[in-house]
């Protein structure tokens, strides 16, 4: 078109305009808009909830319009990115029984925003991503019980870089602690408790070990996992037992003969014959102490001696028994000759560590042990029966004082999160310090913050508040002691509950003395580098994306501008509640009798649905078997139920990104609100989400005619779900909405 002739239509227009009654330019009865056409105002490489649209020639004067038609691709993974974490507590008498951020644990699906060629190894995690079904949604379950993104790069940084990395970094994930499958029968998905391992016994050599066993060591700071059955083979030592012909040996003992290992597997005659000789009957070889440096071929009627190696048809042989000068060869001669050993590098091949697991310390003579407190005496396991002066330095043998303490086949106690637990919004977030918490029990050289100094345990304890010493007089019965006061006496720490405190011996007076802790049960830990810093968001945005590049070095946050693990700082859903974890009302309220106190600020009134939202506890499983019965319609015996460790979710599992769609845009402003009082509202659609993947709504509506009053040259559009929480769109969805106006 001509210029002069555009030029010429654009003032006829605004002189209309100005004269006309009736505007008769730019009043278009209908107007789409594309968010295809958005404005790059605000650009996301993780898609968009909203979007802004210049019209290329505005509105004019419009009175109201009417949305009649719209399109939203739900094309998106069903679980929101910042709802890919399931939280739960993980109780004990170590742990502490109270839900505190110390026992709080996750399983988490790694969102879509993490590629899997940034990741080492990335089929070995569970991803979010478009399920159509519940089974392929477990699978990634799975994959996410056993093994995290986060630890495993932290525990990699700290053989990589120094063994005090880990120290400062804490990661509340154990792997393989819980498993979370589907049950296709109920059609629900259902959580296992699975490590009810504990720790508490040392290695004795006299003892015959079985795979599987566990010990610590002698500083109880350490537990180790047997792996070959075997007695009286150290995790500390450097060398097998050399065998000797005076020696007499037992069923488990494991020695060394010629460079090859053995160990008796029988009783009889081991003592005047060497093992080589007694192979099968009563040893088995184990493997080579040493490798097979070189070898050469197999040479008939060669003098070989013990410990050489040849080849024979492709398998190398060594010599183990004496050798001779034979035209056999050495396949045909197996009491002579062993194929291919092992290698046994040294005992410590047959313990390993273990990790995640709780250790129960040694009593010492000089803690006040609060009831309930357990500890390990003279091979056996005693529990602290009295919380009174007299208890102090008492034996655990001490009937008045303790009890013996059987360690339970379920050490552990599960409790599943709700939306409205403080911890679960604190520990998902930013990086903090780990606090020291009153109830729960802390190992030898456990690491915690108090009042913003680290301390590091010097003996096992529970409720001995971490205290420096500097600044805490001895107690004088000349001095006049408040609320409040802090004095040491007797190797403890006194606080006084009441004024005129005067000459009051701490110990004698419980009524106004508290103990509050032992002088030599913490020390500041002078040393510590940084805090000791949790936090998910904050720990993964720094080590889920590290490179690590040989030997050489390291680029952790590589590669640079991916977010750590999205999160909802109010978190209305977790996964929790999305594979259907929610409180129904069967449940017993006497199941949460021992919570002792809410280590976390948090609003507590008599009612039980705050508690409730808080730690959305699922029933349990009991089982109750009797035995059968002697005659025809007796009843068997009564038996005690037995308590499982498996939940199931009370509710189905909803993967449903989601089903309404709240859609706001800016051109009616005030003309219509939602149930919190927000503004701009233009219509809630339901999706159609008939199946669990890509879902569209295209559905026409009758909405009322909105108010406008005014000239429209852009509109701007959001969408936010059910919740609240922005609805995402990946960067190549189109949405699109049409307006009827009216003038």
């Amino acid at each position: 078109m001509d210029t002069k002739l555009e030029e010429l239509i654009d003032e006829l227009q605004q002189q209309a305009v100005l004269t006309a009654p009736i505007k008769p330019f730019n009043q278009p009865d209908l107007i789409a808009i594309s968010s295809i056409d958005r404005t790059a105002e605000d650009p996301n490489a993780n898609g968009f909830s909203s979007f802004s649209v210049n019209l290329p020639l505005p509105a004019i004067s419009v009175k109201s319009l009417q949305l009649l038609q719209t399109n939203i691709p739900q094309a998106n993974a069903n679980i929101p990115n910042s709802a890919c974490v399931f939280w739960y507590y993980r109780l004990s008498e170590y742990s502490g029984f109270t839900p505190s951020i110390n026992n709080l644990h996750y399983v988490r699906l790694l969102p879509t925003t993490y590629k899997q060629e940034y990741i080492y190894q990335p089929t070995q995690y569970g991803y979010n991503q478009t399920f159509n079904n519940y089974t392929a949604v477990a699978t990634q379950l799975a994959k996410s019980c056993a093994t995290d993104l986060l630890l495993n790069n932290v525990e990699a940084l700290a053989q990589f870089e120094d063994e005090d990395f880990q120290v400062n970094r804490y990661v509340p994930f154990i792997p393989n602690d819980v498993s979370i499958t589907y049950d296709s029968a109920s059609n629900k998905f259902q959580m296992t408790g699975l490590n009810t391992e504990v720790a508490y016994l040392e290695y004795d050599a006299n003892t015959l070990y079985a795979v599987g066993d566990i010990i610590t060591n002698a500083e109880r700071t350490t537990a180790k996992v047997n792996l070959l059955g075997s007695r009286g083979v150290s995790p500390t030592d450097n060398t097998f037992v050399e065998w000797f012909a005076s020696n007499s040996f037992v069923v488990g003992n494991v020695v060394r003969f010629n460079n090859i290992v053995y160990q008796v597997i029988a009783a009889g005659q081991n003592v005047s014959l060497n093992p080589a000789v007694q192979t099968p009957t009563y040893y088995t070889r184990l493997g080579r102490l040493l490798p097979v440096a070189s070898y050469s071929a197999w040479v008939s009627a060669t003098n070989y001696a013990v410990g050489d190696a040849v080849s024979y048809n492709g398998v190398v042989y060594v010599l183990f028994a004496d050798g001779e000068t034979t035209t056999i060869n050495p396949s045909l001669q197996p009491t002579k000759w062993v194929s291919q050993p092992t290698q046994i590098t040294a005992p410590s091949s047959f313990w390993a560590v273990k990790n995640n697991i709780e250790i129960v310390g040694e009593w010492y003579s000089g803690m006040f042990y609060p009831v309930g407190t357990i500890v390990y005496y003279e091979g056996a396991l005693y529990q602290s029966t009295s919380f009174t002066d007299a208890s102090f330095s008492s034996l655990p043998t001490n009937t008045t004082y303790w009890d013996l303490f059987t360690a339970p086949a379920n050490w552990y106690r599960y409790l599943i999160t709700g939306y409205e637990d403080p911890n679960v919004r604190k520990l998902q977030g930013e990086l903090f310090n780990l606090e020291w918490n009153s109830t729960r029990t802390y190992n030898v050289d456990a690491r915690v913050f108090h009042n913003g100094i680290p301390y590091i345990a010097l003996k096992t304890n529970r409720g001995d508040e971490p205290l420096d010493g500097q600044g805490f007089s001895a107690w004088s019965d000349s001095v006049v002691y408040s609320i409040g006061d802090i004095v040491v006496y007797g190797g403890r720490y006194f606080e006084s509950f009441v004024n005129n405190n005067l000459n009051l011996i701490p110990t004698a007076q419980p009524e106004s003395w508290e103990v509050i802790g032992v002088v030599d049960s913490w020390a500041i830990e002078l040393d510590a580098s940084s805090p000791l810093k949790t936090g998910l968001y904050g720990m993964t945005a720094q080590y889920d994306m590290t490179e690590f590049i040989g030997n050489e070095g390291v680029l952790i946050n590589f590669p640079f501008g991916v977010g750590g693990q999205p999160y909802n700082p109010n978190p209305r859903r977790l996964l929790n509640s999305i594979l259907g974890f929610t409180w129904g009302g069967a449940f017993n309220p006497a199941e949460l009798t021992d919570i002792e106190s809410y280590i976390t600020a948090v609003l507590t009134t008599s009612k039980q649905p705050l508690l409730y939202n808080r730690l959305r506890p699922v029933p349990d499983y009991r089982v109750s078997i009797a035995p059968p019965a002697a005659l025809e319609g007796e009843l068997g015996q009564d038996v005690a139920a037995t308590v499982s460790l498996t939940y199931t979710a009370d509710s189905y599992a909803n993967l449903v990104y989601s089903s309404i769609i709240s859609i706001y845009a800016d051109i009616v402003k005030a003309s219509s609100v939602d149930t919190q009082g927000a503004t701009r509202l233009l219509a809630l659609t339901s999706m159609n989400c008939g199946n669990l993947g890509i879902a569209f709504w295209a559905n026409y509506i009758e909405n009322p005619l909105l108010k406008v009053q005014g000239d429209i040259y852009s509109v701007f559009i959001e969408f936010r779900d059910e919740f609240g929480e922005p609805f995402m769109l990946s960067n190549n969805a189109v949405a699109t909405l049409t307006f009827k106006l009216n003038y």
